[in-house]
Order: C-alpha cells, then structure tokens, then sequence
C-alpha cells in the first residue's frame, strides 16, 4: 500500500526552527504510511532539500516570493492542485500567503487542509506587518489548527 503523502507548504526548507521542527517530524514518522512532500514559495537550493530527497519526498518550488507576480502565482497554484490530486492533506506553516494556497487547495478537492502556528508574534518591519495582514484570513478554509504553544494558536487562530 502506498503511503499517504502531506503536503507541507512552507516559504523554503532552510535551517530555521520551523524547518527544524518539521525535519524533526519528517525523520521520525513511519514513512511506509505517511510521506512529506514540500511546496516552497522560493525557486532555490535549500538546506534540507537533499534530506528531503533522500528521505522520499519531492519539492515543488513556486517564485512568487522572489518575482512578487501574484497573477503567476494564482495561476500556479491552481495548475499545481489541478495537477496533483495526489494530495488529500495539505498542512500548511505558511499563514501569510494560506488564503491563496488553501483556497485553490479547497477548489481542487483537498479534504484535510491544517494550519500550524509556529509564533506568537510578527517581525516588527513592513514584511512583517504587511504577513500581520494577510494572516488574519489563514484560518479560513482551514479544516484543522494546530499550533507550537497556546500563545501561537491565540496569535493566529
């Protein structure tokens, strides 16, 4: 029988404490019945890609956070969820950009649709405020919440 596979939605897999944490998991799941694989919102080399591979996973790599062209990235979404009904679980540690990701998610049929809070604060800059934003709308067509610690899950649920 085939594993499972989750889609983990992330801006990249490099060495930071969220791409820790889920390398963490990654590496201790019975991937005979649950495989990770990984959607980036950057189209580059990332720390954890080679572990990733290694461990049966993919990486799929979107440029919006390098081209800022949100027409493309709608497009790709929708043809990326169009393409791969594979995916019945995506689990999303991206909250600013998760109103365009789980909507298209939703549209093509994707039953589970978690979000993960990892903070309980944004960065204090105009990226952070302008992600503040936009992730005011993450738990909307979230199926399911999770979170690191109460205080991340009142910040963003």
């Amino acid at each position: 029988m085939n594993p499972i596979r989750v889609l983990q939605i992330v801006p990249a897999m490099n060495c930071g404490g969220m791409e820790n944490f889920i390398m963490n998991v990654y590496r201790n799941i019975d991937r005979q019945k649950v495989q990770f694989d990984f959607l980036y919102h950057y189209d580059m080399e990332c720390f954890f890609d080679k572990e990733i591979e290694k461990l049966g996973g993919k990486t799929y790599k979107l440029t919006v956070r390098q081209d800022n062209n949100f027409p493309k990235y709608f497009k790709n979404l929708d043809d990326f969820f169009k393409e791969h009904t594979e995916y019945k679980v995506v689990h999303g540690h991206y909250s600013g950009f998760g109103m365009f990701y789980n909507h298209y998610a939703k549209k093509h049929g994707v039953a589970t649709r978690a979000g993960h809070s990892h903070n309980a604060f944004h960065e204090s800059n105009l990226t952070g405020y302008a992600d503040g934003i936009l992730s005011t709308t993450f738990k909307y067509n979230l199926t399911d919440r999770f979170a690191c610690s109460e205080k991340a899950g009142d910040f963003l649920f």
